[in-house]
């Protein structure tokens, strides 16, 4: 019998995430397909398309462990924003429903530093420290999620660097980064997948690009499995999932409730809030 080592991370990739992402892809979207074809150019069509539904394919293994989602040349994880584009998708219930993260990844990086945020707009709450004031324009508002997103991967602005946030997210990615220096590897939260000394380049801005990534990836795949039992015995089907949103196939029949309940496990007692938005199409 020959024995070996499994390493870090294994079973939580290869056995939940695996199953999940398997079952995901089971519902496909719906489409109106000459549309369809004729926006997306899929290199065959009918190698995953069936009674009008287009099937999706997540590929795990990447770096940062975050899933791609391209397929018989289309790219499921970036639909472009057209109209045309996104008119090609139908529900085959009653609606699309979308369930998308507010400010995602600063919310999951403050939970890892022990900042609070409440569930006011997380890029909102930051901006009032930024200009020292409690109405926020959009032009200040737009800005603040600028300097949200560079502080998140370890470029802090000087003019910002002394708020508490940013002393916070500073010492934690030099945190990571001694970690990795002395031992080699840092392992991601919730997965425990490691990122070793093999990876290329790395530097601090790079680690902590990769551990977010993983992060919100690991914590997606639990959210999922959760969703996916709870959808088991209804008609509306999770269809499509793109980091930080979640797309829904929704059955009026399965009452508004469900869409209540579907919210709930999605911000996990609130501290991820989400925004929902439904539509005919694509164009939510």
């Amino acid at each position: 019998m020959i024995e070996y080592d499994i390493p870090s991370g294994f079973d939580f990739y290869n056995k939940t995430a695996t199953n999940v992402f398997y079952l995901i892809e089971q519902s496909g979207l719906g489409i109106y397909y000459e549309n369809f074809v004729e926006m997306f150019k899929p290199r065959d069509p009918l190698y995953n398309i069936v009674d009008n539904t287009v099937l999706t394919s997540y590929n795990l293994y990447n770096v940062t462990s975050r899933p791609t989602n391209a397929y018989n040349s289309v790219n499921f994880a970036a639909i472009p924003k057209s109209n045309q584009h996104r008119k090609s998708f139908r529900p085959t219930g009653d609606y699309f429903v979308e369930l998308d993260f507010d400010g995602y990844h600063l919310r999951l990086l403050c939970e890892q530093i022990g900042y609070d945020l409440t569930s006011e707009s997380a890029h909102k709450q930051l901006a009032k420290q930024y200009f020292n004031k409690e109405e926020i324009t959009e032009d200040e508002y737009n800005k603040a999620k600028q300097i949200n997103f560079h502080a998140i991967y370890g470029k802090i602005p000087e003019e910002y660097a002394f708020l508490s946030v940013f002393e916070k997210i500073d010492g934690f990615i030099k945190s990571l980064w001694s970690e990795y220096e002395t031992n080699g590897r840092v392992l991601a939260p919730i997965s425990d997948k490691p990122f070793t000394k093999t990876l290329k380049d790395m530097n601090p801005q790079k680690l902590i690009n990769y551990i977010m990534q993983s992060l919100e990836t690991s914590r997606n795949i639990l959210i999922l499995k959760e969703v996916l039992r709870y959808l088991k015995n209804k008609r509306t089907k999770l269809v499509l999932y793109t980091y930080d949103a979640l797309l829904f196939d929704f059955y009026k029949e399965d009452g508004k409730e469900t869409l209540k309940e579907l919210q709930e496990i999605l911000e996990s007692d609130g501290n991820y809030p989400t925004k929902l938005k439904y539509g005919k199409d694509l164009l939510l």
